[in-house]
């Protein structure tokens, strides 16, 4: 089936589809997927998926050994990407839905760490507390 974006931890790729560059160089590790598809698009090659075919793939694993910078890129990969797609007048209200999500978790894991301290929620709450004062940065810093 076509579809928009496919995860690059598994991906088949036709040369010619591709031209001079795979990956933009602006985004570091997450999000060079996503700009693919969308440039791949934008040229009239389809993204498809097929459900016959299975993979493993570890989700999180390499997250585990990363800086908090370089997981806070994500954040910043994928905003870039937004831009890109919708024009830099649209940020305000990416900026808002993302500030507002991360608030909502932070509060969400706040509590669940109240009600239930040995489940990890602590550690969520931190990470979600992490990405919602980068969220919060890019927010006011319009």
């Amino acid at each position: 089936m076509e579809v928009g974006w496919i995860s690059g931890a598994c991906m088949l790729l036709r040369r010619e589809a591709l031209g001079d560059a795979i990956f933009d160089e602006r985004f570091f590790l997450y999000g060079e997927d996503v700009d693919l598809c969308n440039r791949l698009a934008r040229t009239n090659w389809k993204v498809v998926y097929t459900p016959r075919i299975q993979i493993m793939h570890y989700d999180g694993r390499s997250l585990e050994r990363q800086s908090p910078e370089i997981q806070v890129s994500k954040l910043r990969n994928l905003r870039e990407i937004f831009a890109v797609r919708n024009g830099h007048t649209n940020l305000l209200f990416y900026d808002l839905a993302v500030t507002t999500g991360f608030l909502i978790r932070s509060i969400a894991f706040g509590l669940g760490t109240l009600v239930h301290p040995a489940r990890g929620y602590k550690e969520r709450a931190a990470k979600s507390r992490q990405f919602l004062a980068e969220a919060f940065r890019a927010l006011v810093r319009r």
